[in-house]
């Protein structure tokens, strides 16, 4: 069987402890290079990548000859120009979410990809998750009746560099406004809220109201800078409700 060549550019905490055990359990993929711009994260890598070629500089990586695909998990400033320079040689990505931070860089990539016809795809890796994949099924079979309302509540402690990664609702918290029309296959069709904002210009509470297809209503709370860590979506049906905390399933 030939094995499908990977490259992974940004190899810190979550690559390492979420994408790296998954690539190195597949019998189909290979991880033929790695990229970081700390070398003590090169050195101290997974024992399953020290065959890998290793490479401080990403544009070294990205070449044709070594990997037939790349997954980026770079702070989400530098996903434009690390995308861009994948689809422009050709190489299939994918990409922790968000894509870029901005609307044009995204449609200038998903312009790039279809012109070239390489793959352009975000990590939202909760759509392959058991928990959310059984609830969309059980809302799809229409066993719960229709979904009326869709709760959704996130606290996180203070952190993740929004001066690289946009915020608390592009570094975190799109998560959870790509599962909700994910989970009822409904397009979102209406958006107001309240949003409040720190010192350095980025966001501290927001509290969203979605309007979906058909009518349905969805609630998004997010709270930053507390002492309490919550994640999770709450969906109310006519005959039956569910509450997804990541992974687990009540």
């Amino acid at each position: 069987m030939n094995k499908i060549r990977i490259g992974l550019i940004g190899i810190g905490n979550f690559c390492s402890n979420y994408h790296i055990p998954r690539f190195l359990r597949r019998p189909d993929v290979e991880v033929t290079a790695v990229c970081d711009i700390s070398q003590e994260r090169l050195d101290n890598r997974n024992e399953g990548l020290k065959n890998a070629r290793e490479y401080t500089d990403y544009r070294d990586l990205l070449d044709p000859d070594l990997v037939d695909g790349v997954h980026i998990s770079t702070p989400n400033g530098f996903h434009f120009e690390q995308c861009k320079l994948a689809l422009e040689r050709n190489i299939p990505v994918m990409v922790d979410k968000p894509i870029t931070r901005t609307v044009a860089h995204v449609e200038e990539l998903v312009g790039l990809s279809k012109s070239n016809n390489c793959v352009l795809m975000t990590a939202f890796t909760r759509h392959f998750m058991a928990s959310a994949v059984h609830v969309r099924q059980k809302i799809a079979s229409g066993e719960t009746g229709p979904v009326q309302m869709i709760s959704a509540i996130q606290r996180r402690h203070g952190g993740n560099r929004p001066d690289l990664n946009g915020g608390m609702l592009l570094g975190r918290s799109v998560h959870i406004t790509n599962i909700i029309p994910w989970l009822t296959r409904k397009e979102i069709t209406g958006v107001e809220g309240q949003v409040e904002y720190g010192d350095n210009g980025y966001e501290t509470f927001v509290d969203v109201r979605l309007e979906l297809e058909g009518g349905t209503h969805a609630r998004l709370l997010c709270i930053k800078e507390t002492d309490a860590y919550q994640d999770e979506v709450s969906v109310f049906s006519a005959k039956q409700s569910f509450r997804l905390e990541r992974e687990t399933l009540y």
